[in-house]
Formats: structure tokens, C-alpha cells, sequence
């Protein structure tokens, strides 16, 4: 299993989240399985590469910092990148923004 240190989940994931959000947040986080996060898994471009992609970027992200965001998605070209100014967690710190994303991603 893969658990994360509880020291640091605020700096990490909810920096720009408010407080009530960040103590329920922090209480729903859970211990994840390894083997899904380590297992190669194999797609293919009649299947996953059918599927539109988007990448919603987060610019004050200090668990996927902005430099790794980009490699993700240039090795994996998206449709569209949306650059939200967020933590982590834009469903705490941002939920309108990331709304309003969501709602255009879902209109295409």
C-alpha cells in the first residue's frame, strides 16, 4: 500500500483551500493500493487514443509541480490545456473556475 504523510498534506495538496475544506479533506484520505499505481497498463489508439483529452493545469501545485504538468501533457498531446491559478485541489480552492472548465470541456 502507498499512504501519505499527514504532516504535509496541507502544503501538498490544499495550500490555497479553505480550512473547513482542508479538515474534511484530510479526514477522507485513505491508505491507496500499490499495484494500480505501479502496474504498466498498455492503451492503444483505436481505443484510448478515440477518447478526447484535456489537462487542466494548476499553477500553484506543490504535489505535481508545473515543470512535471507540462511533460504529462506533451508526451500525451491533450485537445486542450486549461490553466487554473490553484493548489492541487481546485475543487477546494477554485470550484467555480474549475466549474466553468468542466462545463466547457463538456459542451465540445
Amino acid at each position: 500500500v502507498m499512504d501519505i504523510n499527514r504532516d504535509v498534506l496541507e502544503d501538498a495538496f490544499y495550500e490555497m483551500s479553505p480550512h473547513s475544506d482542508i479538515t474534511l479533506a484530510e479526514s477522507l484520505v485513505v491508505v491507496n493500493p500499490l499495484m494500480p499505481i505501479v502496474t504498466p497498463i498498455a492503451v492503444t489508439d483505436a481505443n484510448y487514443g478515440s477518447v478526447p483529452r484535456y489537462y487542466i493545469e494548476t499553477t500553484y501545485d506543490n504535489a505535481i509541480s508545473p515543470r512535471i504538468q507540462r511533460s504529462m501533457y506533451t508526451t500525451m498531446p491533450c485537445d486542450e490545456v486549461f490553466t487554473i491559478r490553484s493548489d492541487h485541489s481546485p475543487f477546494f480552492s477554485r470550484p467555480f473556475h474549475l466549474t466553468w472548465i468542466l462545463q466547457r470541456i463538456a459542451n465540445r
